[in-house]
């Protein structure tokens, strides 16, 4: 005799079919975590190579210099940052093997309207701004507590520099090495595990690897965006422009003013020195002319350069609070929930020996 069919028994399908997806995807995480934990670590480990070859390398060409003599101690001090960066070029080279077994992923490219693309730009002054205040303030607080007078090492470098080679070396060969490493070279392995991944740990590298209490939170800040364009872009060269505004504005163009606001101040402060203890408005006002007619135009040139920055900063950070909320991350084919990711990547060996180090010498960096 022929069996009935049970239509109970087909019913039983679509829970076998639920099964089967939550079994894949437990599949998929575990075989997340496990690409994660190695690319996280060997990434790491790259980052501390790169460090630790690229300040080998200076000392190497100081010490060299330092042999020649007075030639080559003018030669060092002339072309600094330059050295700086051909050495930091020396240290991602070294880095790259370390990288040769994390598999890449090109980024597809995307174009974004000039409108877009200055909207970046501003909310990563704004996102900086924010980060530099939080740096400064609780640099303040250690200066304070201890006594000491760390500020930022970078102007103490730059001071008196020759303007073209510190726009070359700060404003382009700089930005294009860094972003070379941190954006495409890390983020081209990241991207798979999701834009908030991939950003996030390429940025708190970037932060540590300016081994700088009083660099490391804005860094950090700016990174993120330029992480953003970058993976939304797909695009290199417009994350390097970015960084490239952000160093000449904040970096480059106040070190040219620094000169003649530092002599106003001195001349400033011999006049109220010299000044008669009754003298009247009339004399004061004689006394301040020549003063004024020297240095007046470069301070108000400074001041109108100060307020358009400060406008800059203010308008990034009211459209980064404005779109904050509206980003989505684009999620990758090994891509995790953020507590998740955060747990795996924080237990690697390379993260944690790289954080080691670099915070050693950011440590060390608030003695000196």
């Amino acid at each position: 005799m022929q069996e009935e069919f049970d239509p109970k028994w087909s019913e039983e399908f679509p829970q076998d079919e639920a099964w089967a997806a939550e079994l894949a995807e437990k599949e998929r995480v575990a075989k997340a975590k496990t690409n994660l934990r190695f690319a996280a670590s060997r990434i790491g480990l790259a980052t501390a190579v790169l460090v630790a070859v690229w300040m080998l390398a200076v000392t190497v060409v100081s010490i060299v210099c330092g042999v020649l003599g007075v030639a080559g101690a003018a030669f060092y001090n002339k072309y600094l940052m330059v050295i700086n960066e051909v050495t930091l070029a020396v240290g991602i080279a070294a880095a790259l093997p370390t990288l040769l077994s994390v598999p890449r992923v090109n980024l597809h490219k995307n174009q974004i309207s000039f409108g877009a693309f200055m909207k970046i730009l501003a909310i990563g002054f704004g996102a900086s701004y924010i980060g530099n205040l939080i740096g400064s303030f609780l640099l303040s607080i250690w200066n304070t507590s201890t006594g000491n007078s760390v500020g930022d090492e970078l102007t103490t470098l730059l001071y008196g520099m020759d303007p073209l080679l510190m726009f070359f070396a700060v404003g382009i060969l700089g930005p294009l090495l860094e972003e070379l490493f941190f954006r495409k070279i890390l983020i081209d392995r990241l991207r798979v595990f999701g834009e908030v991944t991939a950003i996030l740990l390429s940025s708190f590298l970037f932060a540590l690897f300016h081994m700088s209490a009083s660099q490391m939170i804005y860094a950090f800040a700016g990174g993120v965006m330029m992480g953003y364009c970058y993976c939304r872009t797909g695009n290199y060269w417009l994350s390097s422009l970015i960084h490239m505004i952000f160093n000449t504005v904040s970096g480059v163009i106040p070190m040219l003013f620094l000169p003649k606001i530092s002599a106003y101040e001195a001349a400033m402060q011999e006049l109220e020195a010299s000044l008669p203890a009754d003298a009247s408005a009339d004399v004061l006002a004689e006394m301040m002319m020549p003063v004024i007619e020297e240095y007046g135009p470069v301070i108000g040139l400074y001041g109108l350069y100060s307020l358009i920055v400060l406008a800059l900063n203010i308008t990034g950070i009211v459209l980064l609070c404005k779109n904050f909320k509206k980003f989505k991350e684009r999620k990758g084919e090994f891509s995790l929930p953020f507590k998740t990711s955060s747990k795996t990547v924080f237990k690697t060996a390379g993260v944690i020996v790289c954080t080691v180090f670099l915070g050693i010498m950011t440590v060390i960096s608030l003695f000196s």
